[in-house]
């Protein structure tokens, strides 16, 4: 069963897929997000002086990817 979904999730786009709907709406918190997830979210911030650790927060959204 576990390889016919794979081999389902590799032929169908994404954007057939209930799953895909569900990542887009469920705590979704604004057309600027909705967006963000629809086009891929960009890079994530950096939120010390030498900008070495990430916040890992959306520049585009500001949703936590962490």
């Amino acid at each position: 069963m576990e390889r016919l979904r794979e081999i389902y999730w590799d032929l169908m786009p994404r954007w057939l897929t209930v799953e895909w709907y569900r990542y887009l709406f469920v705590g979704c918190t604004g057309p600027r997000n909705l967006w963000c997830r629809v086009t891929g979210h960009r890079e994530v911030h950096w939120y010390n002086v030498g900008g070495t650790e990430p916040d890992m927060c959306c520049m585009g959204c500001d949703e936590d990817l962490g």
